[in-house]
């Protein structure tokens, strides 16, 4: 659990430094960051996804259409999350309330990349 934690965290950072935290973003910026919807794998407060090649597990946010954490994963890896974990991950890490929050699980293979 604290290894998901540290990956999301990083992640996190990463994308901060990237993007700016602050409360705006270019739209077209914005735009770019969407999955597209046959990505979807899963979502929720629990989830368990293998994945079946190499590509990028995202965390996303169906309410506000923010990434709320991206982990890369090659072949086999295994993504998991239980109530706990995205309550920790939500409300220590992001400060965020849970009730505000709809997680969807994406996953972009690596070769579907731009």
């Amino acid at each position: 659990m604290r290894s998901l934690l540290l990956c999301l965290f990083l992640s996190l950072t990463a994308l901060f430094s990237l993007t700016g935290c602050g409360p705006t973003k270019p739209a077209s910026l914005e735009a770019s960051l969407l999955p597209a919807p046959q990505y979807l794998v899963g979502g929720g407060y629990a989830f368990q996804y293998t994945a079946s090649e190499a590509g990028t597990a995202i965390i996303y946010d169906g309410n506000s259409g923010t990434i709320l954490a991206s982990k890369t994963m090659v072949q086999g890896d295994e993504f998991n999350a239980d109530p706990d974990e995205m309550n920790e991950l939500l409300n220590s890490v992001l400060a965020i309330p849970n009730s505000d929050i709809k997680p969807l699980l994406y996953f972009i293979p690596k070769q579907e990349k731009k």
